[in-house]
């Protein structure tokens, strides 16, 4: 445990969200300030934290599910394996925070801030300590962000490294230099997103939605983007080498290649063998014309 945490009792802990309602009442009280505490494995299903200051606050497995943390200051905290399924964190400080096994299934983070930061906290020989949380990472699962709500996010510069972002919202998130590598994006939401310099190395696209992405600088190194959204994507500046643009046949239906066999020979043979393709009202066109592309 980092130097300067402070243990607090859960009797002392609802005794300043107690307050902290006042205070959001303008009935007095004052503000929840549980910076640099130890709350380890505290409950705090659906409480309101709106605006608290958990600053460099440890929370590992800390449960928040459906919390309310909106404008919450959440610089460098630790999250590890904490539990934020549904929590709304909109607009939070998250800068430097420690999200190695957090969960935030359906969790909305619009305009929150995950750039890095750094603690510093002064020391009695009036210098600096630097506050940081390490665990041993054998053994400890990734954060999970699949579907959350990240829109507007401000991102660049994040370290997002083999995060589970599935069906994720991040229309509009800034992205600038962020590290995605090694991440799944299938079905995300990137419309209108500032993807510039980031590195989506290794990353699954598929499904996603990039219409009107800033994409210069970027790396999409061995990237899948088969079935990818690209309208009015500039990728003349990006590294798509290894990029994998199109779906291949083995990955398609059965249903869908018999279709696409029948019809090559229907070709072949002047229409006297197989059966022409009839894609009206198939839902698998979209899988077919990727894969014929």
């Amino acid at each position: 445990m980092p130097q300067l945490i402070v243990v607090v009792t859960p009797a002392k802990v609802a005794d300043i969200l107690a307050n902290h309602q006042k205070w959001l009442r303008n009935k007095g009280g004052r503000r929840a300030d549980l910076a640099l505490s130890d709350l380890t494995g505290f409950n705090f299903i659906r409480a309101d934290l709106q605006r608290a200051k958990l600053t460099g606050a440890i929370l590992c497995k800390t449960i928040l599910v459906a919390a309310d943390l909106r404008e919450a200051d959440l610089f460098s905290t630790d999250l590890c394996d904490a539990n934020l399924t549904g929590a709304d964190l909109s607009g939070c400080d998250l800068r430097g925070a420690y999200l190695r096994g957090t969960v935030f299934n359906y969790a909305n983070l619009e305009d929150a801030n995950l750039r890095d930061g750094t603690l510093l906290i002064s020391n009695k020989d009036d210098g600096l300590d630097v506050v940081g949380h390490s665990h041993d990472p054998d053994g400890l699962p990734l954060a999970d962000l699949s579907g959350v709500n990240l829109n507007g996010a401000r991102l660049g510069g994040a370290s997002i490294i083999q995060t589970d972002l599935t069906g994720a919202s991040l229309a509009g998130a800034n992205l600038n230099a962020a590290n995605l590598r090694n991440s799944n994006l299938s079905g995300v939401d990137l419309t209108g997103a500032d993807l510039s310099g980031a590195n989506f190395s290794n990353t699954k696209l598929c499904g996603a939605n990039l219409a009107g992405a800033v994409v210069h600088g970027c790396n999409f190194e061995n990237a899948e983007l088969a079935s990818a959204q690209l309208d009015d994507v500039d990728l003349g500046q990006a590294n798509l080498d290894g990029a994998k643009l199109v779906r291949d046949l083995s990955e398609l239906d059965l249903d869908v290649r018999t279709v696409l066999h029948e019809h090559a020979t229907w070709i072949a043979s002047f229409g006297s063998q197989g059966q022409r393709a009839d894609l009206n009202g198939s839902t698998s066109t979209t899988s077919i014309s990727a894969a014929s592309t």
